[in-house]
C-alpha cells in the first residue's frame, strides 16, 4: 500500500495531504518523508486509539509507527479533548501539535431539524449509526431486554447499516424482543428519528 500511496504523491504533487486512519497516516507519513515533498499533512484522528488499537492485528507495531510518525504531521485534528489527552500521554504527541474539532453537523441534518414540528415521542430509545462490532449493539439488545421486563411495551429503534445486521436480528429473536426493537436503514437525513425519540443510546466500546 506504501507504494501505492508513494505514487498517486508523485504523480499528483498535492500541497496539502489529509489521512483519516492511523495506519494510513502512519503510511502517508513514510511516504512524504521518503519522497521528500514539503506538502503540509495533516492528520483527522477519530479514533480513541489507546481503547481502539489494542483490537487490531499488529497493535505493538501500529502504535510505533504513531509515535514516530504523527510527529512529522503539520497539525493532528482530533474531535475531543480526552482523544487530545490520550494522544499527549500515551503516544507522547506534542501539545502544541493536535488541534481539537469537534464533530461536524450536517448542513442538511440542520435544517431538517428546523423544519421538524415537535413530533410525538414514539421511540422510546435509539440508535444511529453503523452495525459493526465496535458499536456493542449486542449490549443495546440485552439492555432492551432487561427494560421489557420492566415496561412490556417498549419500544426501541436501530437506524443504521452494517455487517452484523443479520447476526443482531437473529439475537433479538432469540431474546424474543423482535416485537419491540425495529431495524431501519441508515438515511441521510435522521433528524425525524431524533426527535420522535425519548433517549439516544450509544453503547460503543470506543471512538
Amino acid at each position: 500500500m506504501i507504494f501505492s500511496i508513494a505514487g498517486q504523491i508523485r504523480r499528483l504533487r498535492p500541497t496539502v495531504l489529509i489521512s483519516f486512519s492511523d495506519h494510513i497516516s502512519t503510511l502517508t507519513a513514510i511516504a512524504r518523508f521518503w519522497l521528500g515533498v514539503k506538502s503540509k499533512f495533516y492528520i483527522v484522528e477519530g479514533n480513541f486509539l489507546s481503547l481502539s488499537l489494542p483490537n487490531v492485528r499488529f497493535f505493538i507495531l501500529r502504535k510505533l509507527f504513531i509515535n514516530v510518525f504523527y510527529k512529522t504531521a503539520t497539525k493532528i485534528i482530533v474531535l475531543t479533548k480526552a482523544q487530545k489527552e490520550d494522544l499527549i500521554l500515551n503516544f507522547k504527541i506534542p501539545s502544541g501539535l493536535i488541534s481539537i474539532v469537534n464533530n461536524w453537523i450536517s448542513p442538511v441534518f440542520s435544517k431538517s431539524v428546523d423544519k421538524i414540528k415537535q413530533l410525538d415521542k414514539e421511540i422510546d430509545i435509539l440508535y444511529v449509526g453503523r452495525l459493526e462490532r465496535q458499536k456493542n449493539l449486542f449490549v443495546f439488545i440485552d439492555i432492551i431486554n432487561i427494560i421489557k421486563h420492566k415496561f412490556p411495551n417498549i419500544r426501541a429503534v436501530i437506524l443504521g447499516n452494517g455487517s452484523l445486521k443479520y447476526d443482531l436480528l437473529k439475537y433479538a429473536e432469540r431474546n424474543n424482543i423482535s416485537g419491540n426493537l425495529s431495524f431501519v436503514r441508515f438515511t441521510n437525513d435522521p433528524a425525524k428519528y431524533y426527535s420522535m425519540s425519548k433517549i439516544f443510546l450509544n453503547t460503543s466500546l470506543y471512538e
